[in-house]
């Protein structure tokens, strides 16, 4: 299993449509992006779930 370690979501991608566009890719070739401060895993369906939940509180904070 190939596996992307990143510190946050923001720092992923600049919006939620191209974080989940980014994660089916990688999803395709068998790569799990694991988001640390967030500590989600995209290895299931749960994972995608939160990132669209969790993606737009970044920006909405800043």
């Amino acid at each position: 299993m190939d596996l992307i370690i990143t510190k946050s979501i923001n720092r992923f991608a600049r919006n939620i449509l191209d974080c989940l566009q980014y994660i089916r890719k990688l999803k395709d070739k068998n790569i799990v992006v694991y988001f640390e401060n967030e500590n989600i895993k995209t290895t299931d369906a749960k994972g995608e779930v939160l990132l669209t939940i969790m993606a737009p509180w970044p920006k909405m904070l800043s």
